[in-house]
């Protein structure tokens, strides 16, 4: 029996977003929080798969050996893996504003956009958000032009992530699974004010 020598590490994923270190309760940044306060503020645990580059050996029972379709149809849920764990990574979400790099999910999108009209509709100028002890004060239309640009982005990657899936799925031979380079053809990343 070949056995597969990675071992899986734990990550915390939330809204589809990797956790990057810092975690918010109650208006404290606490650094290198424990297992327990990721879980208590809605992160879920992950085990990492290794990528098709890490993998070392396929895992076979001795009594049989895998087809090619069987070898096949695992290289592309493998990948397929990688692709959805690049698509979460700050490799994909990130955009850089100054020299700080930051990311904003959907839901936060969505959020600052209902502040957006909020202010609007009281006639206000400005509007401010504050990222991890960072300070943005913008007019008004700069934050509608900020968040559509974020968006239009987003939707770009996410249709990246979406063809790169399709096209794994109708690759027909396992080398061609392994090598397909599924890096290629993101948007360039945002490089915001």
């Amino acid at each position: 029996m070949v056995v597969n020598h990675y071992k899986g590490m734990k990550k915390y994923i939330k809204e589809g977003h990797l956790f990057d270190g810092y975690l918010e309760i109650d208006g404290k940044t606490i650094i290198n929080p424990t297992e327990e306060e990721l879980v208590q503020a809605g992160w879920q645990v992950v085990e990492e798969n290794p990528t098709t580059d890490q993998q070392e050996d396929i895992v076979v029972d001795e009594h049989k050996e895998p087809t090619e379709e069987e070898l096949l149809q695992a290289a592309i849920v493998q990948k397929i893996n990688d692709i959805r764990f690049y698509d979460s990574s700050d490799e994909v979400n990130s955009f850089t504003v100054g020299s700080l790099k930051m990311w904003l999910d959907k839901q936060e999108r969505c959020i600052l956009y209902a502040a957006l009209l909020a202010h609007e509709q009281l006639g206000k100028e400005t509007m401010t958000k504050i990222y991890h002890g960072h300070t943005f004060t913008y007019p008004l239309a700069q934050w509608r032009q900020l968040l559509g640009l974020i968006e239009i982005y987003a939707t770009e990657a996410l249709n990246t992530t979406e063809t790169h899936i399709e096209a794994v799925k109708r690759l027909t031979n396992r080398e061609e699974v392994l090598a397909y380079d599924y890096k290629q053809n993101y948007p360039d990343p945002l490089i915001l004010g």
